[in-house]
């Protein structure tokens, strides 16, 4: 005799196939994607900080958070439009180059960047662009004069204070560079790109020589046996105020991941 249970599961199956194969995972992005908004001025640390500041189109800058949310389809519908509308708008460039550069069409960026400039050279949206793409290619003397061009025409800008920023814990990596990135990670006022930018520039820092420890703010030691352990003294140098808020915090993540991963 057929179990009761297992009839039941036989008489609810057709029923239930179709809820299982509903797409909502496509459902939840388009819902996602359409809430999307221009990004908003920031304000952190006393400044008052705006996403391309030489574009006030709403228009093109909620396709530029769009771009940054990975709503990629209604992107390119919000640009088609935009377009259709305004033909002449050179603008929309630095959207085409930034869409190629997501999409690691490098050279493809370059070029619109470099057709851009040539049209409008006052476009620092562009300029942030090209100091970006330099930084990712570690030619940080050319990203450092984009950068101190841009201060100048617009020092507001949020692309600006990214970029400075992954220059500063390239360069320097010190404490407190490394405190400004994880706010930034923290909060949920700034986009996620720039939060991925902040995050990629604490994974690439590169390696320091021994003399950097004569002017850490904060010194810690990571190990299979010691996770993650404050360091006191440097040579005769007293750190004070051990463990530093950085140093808290990467032990307190470390341990909290330790209880949920053999492999934090």
């Amino acid at each position: 005799m057929e179990p009761r249970l297992s009839r039941k599961r036989r008489y609810l199956a057709p029923f239930l196939l179709p809820l299982l194969l509903q797409p909502v995972a496509a459902a939840t992005l388009e819902e996602r994607c359409a809430g999307v908004q221009p990004i908003a001025d920031i304000k952190f640390d006393g400044r008052t900080l705006q996403s391309t500041p030489d574009i006030q189109e709403p228009a093109l800058r909620r396709a530029d958070a769009l771009l940054s949310a990975r709503c990629y389809d209604l992107y390119q519908q919000v640009v088609d439009d935009y377009v259709a509308q305004h033909p002449d708008d050179d603008r929309v460039w630095f959207l085409y180059a930034r869409m190629s550069w997501i999409f690691d069409q490098k050279d493809k960026a370059q070029v619109l960047m470099t057709r851009a400039l040539a049209k409008r050279p006052d476009f620092t949206s562009i300029k942030v662009l090209q100091a970006s793409l330099a930084i990712d290619e570690n030619r940080l003397q050319d990203a450092q004069a984009l950068l101190a061009q841009i201060e100048k025409e617009q020092p507001q800008d949020l692309g600006l204070f990214i970029e400075q920023l992954r220059i500063d814990a390239l360069l320097l990596s010190d404490a407190a560079t490394t405190r400004t990135l994880l706010a930034v990670l923290e909060s949920p006022a700034f986009p996620g790109s720039a939060r991925e930018r902040a995050f990629a520039s604490l994974r690439q820092v590169r390696n320091q020589s021994l003399d950097v420890l004569e002017r850490a703010d904060e010194v810690f030691l990571t190990s299979t046996l010691r996770d993650v352990q404050a360091v006191h003294r440097v040579d005769s140098r007293e750190l004070p105020g051990v463990p530093g808020p950085v140093t808290a915090k990467a032990m307190r993540i470390f341990q909290e991941r330790a209880g949920n991963d053999l492999d934090p």
